[in-house]
């Protein structure tokens, strides 16, 4: 993707049918709040990634991502989207819940819309179930609402089932998400401690190392004196992720 370093305030992309196999190019596009990529003609063994720097710069303003039918295997990057509302990833070749979409869920607080129809993830089992528990926000899961009587019917079933198998399965996705946030037994997410890095850093700094074993490595009071000498306070620990009830 080319073109893109002068328009600074650009709000709206569309990009769909063409032959893009990569989101970048948006280090500059810092106002940018609907992008449309959906429907890319590439060849079956050519499988669409995405730029973390790109990622990182549009991840405050970013509303909505329409990226169905592209040969997307691994979504996991998107969550730097911490303020996306809508995500549309429908007809794509996603597999994995537990690596792959559950970061997603963890970090997108603000998304009400999930469409990940017609993925192979989407029908394992209790698929809706989890993502309705992992996620308080989604109020609509591949064209179907979620209600607040269905997702307090789950929570509640769940906890006179503690010892169920279900009830163990989303709590041991929750304490994975836990342990995969945190760095040298620190809890802190990692992708604020690789947002952070991509704004100081800068890829010409990294030496084109692999963000997250930079993200990784770095040791959590290295990174507490970066961001000091930055922006002269010292970062937040996050809390424990809360226990279903």
């Amino acid at each position: 993707m080319e073109g893109f370093l002068d328009l600074v305030n650009l709000k709206k992309l569309y990009l769909e049918k063409n032959e893009i196999s990569k989101l970048d190019g948006l280090d500059n596009c810092r106002k940018l709040e609907e992008l449309y990529l959906g429907n890319q003609e590439l060849a079956p063994t050519v499988e669409f990634s995405f730029d973390e720097y790109s990622l990182a710069a549009i991840s405050s303003t970013l509303k909505i991502l329409d990226l169905p039918n592209s040969n997307v295997v691994n979504p996991k990057p998107l969550y730097y989207l911490e303020n996306i509302e809508h995500l549309n990833m429908k007809d794509n070749k996603i597999e994995d819940f537990e690596h792959q979409v559950c970061p997603l869920l963890q970090t997108m607080n603000q998304l009400y819309i999930l469409q990940l129809n017609r993925n192979p993830v989407s029908v394992i089992t209790k698929y809706r179930d989890q993502v309705v528990l992992l996620s308080r926000s989604i109020r609509e899961l591949d064209g179907k609402d979620i209600t607040d009587q269905e997702r307090q019917y789950l929570v509640s079933l769940i906890s006179r089932k503690k010892q169920g198998s279900m009830y163990a399965d989303i709590k041991k996705k929750k304490e994975d998400l836990s342990k995969e946030m945190t760095v040298n037994g620190h809890h802190f997410q990692i992708h604020q401690q690789k947002k952070f890095l991509l704004e100081n850093m800068g890829p010409h700094k990294t030496g084109g190392r692999d963000l997250d074993g930079i993200a990784e490595t770095i040791s959590f009071d290295n990174f507490k004196d970066m961001y000091y000498n930055k922006t002269g306070q010292l970062p937040d620990t996050d809390e424990e992720i809360e226990q279903l009830q």
